[in-house]
């Protein structure tokens, strides 16, 4: 399945992620997920580059990339939450 999205076209990929497949603006291979989120990694990255910061799906489906439902947090923190 691919969508049309403000980043380029973008498919489902073997981990269950939106993946943009389009070259519109240097977006291809990159998770829709973060581009949607860049601006404020982009911004902690540079404050806190010792910290990896992903972007968490708070109702754990991979394909809901509403703003809403994206959290940006450690890497650490991500981990034990999917370890529970």
């Amino acid at each position: 399945m691919t969508i049309m999205t403000e980043f380029g076209s973008a498919y489902i990929d073997q981990k269950g992620y939106y993946r943009i497949s389009s070259v519109k603006e240097g977006n291809n291979g990159k998770r829709l997920h973060r581009l949607i989120m860049k601006p404020l990694l982009d911004y902690l990255e540079k404050k806190y580059p010792e910290i990896t910061w992903v972007v968490h799906h708070k109702n754990k489906n991979s394909l809901d990339n509403r703003f809403e439902n994206l959290q940006i947090m450690s890497n650490e923190k991500h981990n034990s939450i999917h370890m529970k």
